[in-house]
């Protein structure tokens, strides 16, 4: 049957995620200056799922791209509610007071004037009536005295080999965050779990957990749910953390006002450029709201909340259940945010042999294909990216 539409106080009609949202009067999402973006036909309609009965504002993004319309204004319905305004051609944001009804559904209709590119555009061939230019829609709600402000935060970091790294990670963790978080080191390397007691962390509570590395989820539910913070934060053991790394992921919590995951950028060089995921994730762009088409899971944090009630799927290991997870989240509609606030850099000097061994992940493609057949033709799993190299 339908996919059921997803709960989601947010809505980007050029990502897929939107389509079980979006009603009448779309075309098909496009990219207008690197952002991925629907046109309406003048008249459009599309449903948000909230709290039955919640209040709250509606936000828009919306443009009237043709500068030579007299006509601007553009109308906003919701659940009964009306507002107008004059859009110009740049994105504009419009603000409408809307109550939920008995069922959660906030039904929007934007009505906007018309035009034709070709008729405006001398070397166009676009014959299409297009409307206004919608970026998102998002719902702000009146009341957030129900909704939980994370506070605290545990970083775990996964599988680090080189002890000297490790040092570098916990003393950057020192650094430019007022979050108070704590340091859970999940090693099987010998030298980092006999040695673990020279390690010194200013400031930080610092704790090392020795996991059978055939039971990824047997180690990560005890984490979850038997530490009281807000956060996890999972981090490879490769990766040096940015100053303020630890707040820039809680802040993303806080914005997002529910519980979600938040996939923070990873760099390949301290020069400032984004690495090749490991294990690419292009499934993730049938249900994510995001510009990114691949995900690294080796910079990510989940509300802990979410890992005690999904848990994780014993027949994974380490990276794979990491995506795994994100990959059920994604599909039931909770927020994956991606950003480069909370940053990483990969120390690691042995790139080519790294790649080499996480790429297949010991076989875990074929498990991830067995339970989610969908899969089969999105996963990206081959030799390493060109433009890497060993330094």
């Amino acid at each position: 049957g339908a996919p059921h539409p997803i709960r989601s106080r947010v809505l980007l009609p050029g990502q897929l995620s939107s389509e079980t949202r979006l009603g009448a009067g779309w075309y098909p999402p496009e990219v207008v200056n690197g952002e991925s973006i629907r046109w309406t036909m003048g008249t459009a309609e599309c449903c948000l799922l909230v709290k039955p009965g919640q209040m709250g504002t509606l936000i828009l993004e919306l443009a009237l791209a043709q500068p030579n319309l007299r006509d601007r204004q553009v109308m906003v319905t919701c659940n009964g509610v009306s507002g107008s305004q004059d859009l110009d051609s740049a994105p504009q944001r419009f603000d409408l007071a809307v109550a939920a009804d008995s069922e959660g559904n906030l039904k929007v209709k934007i009505c906007s004037p018309s035009w034709k590119p070709k008729d405006v555009e001398s070397n166009s061939n676009d014959t299409r009536m297009l409307g206004c230019r919608v970026s998102r829609l998002r719902f702000v709600p009146e009341d957030v005295s129900d909704i939980p402000i994370p506070k605290t935060a545990r970083v775990v970091i996964c599988n680090p080999t080189d002890r000297q790294i490790l040092a570098r990670i916990l003393q950057a963790l020192s650094k430019g965050n007022s979050t108070e978080f704590d340091v859970l080191v999940c090693a099987s390397d010998g030298e980092i779990y006999t040695k673990f007691a020279d390690l010194q962390a200013d400031n930080i509570g610092l704790s090392l957990l020795k996991p059978d590395s055939r039971d990824f989820e047997k180690l990560l539910f005890p984490v979850a749910s038997e530490c009281d913070s807000d956060i996890l934060i999972f981090l490879d053991g490769h990766y040096i953390p940015a100053p303020g790394f630890v707040d820039a992921h809680l802040r993303e919590h806080r914005q997002l006002m529910e519980p979600g995951v938040v996939v923070g950028l990873t760099m390949r060089s301290p020069v400032n450029k984004r690495s090749k995921p490991l294990l690419p994730f292009r499934a993730l762009r049938i249900a994510l709201d995001s510009t990114f088409s691949r995900l690294d899971e080796g910079n990510i944090s989940f509300a802990r909340q979410l890992l005690v009630e999904n848990r994780l799927h014993h027949t994974f290991l380490a990276q794979a259940a990491i995506l795994e997870f994100c990959y059920r989240m994604s599909a039931k509609g909770i927020p994956l945010i991606f950003t480069n606030a909370p940053g990483a850099v990969c120390a690691e000097r042995r790139v080519r042999e790294l790649h080499a061994a996480w790429s297949s992940v010991d076989g875990q493609a074929d498990a991830l294909i067995s339970r989610h057949p969908e899969l089969r033709d999105l996963l990206e799993i081959g030799p390493m990216p060109s433009g890497w190299r060993i330094f």
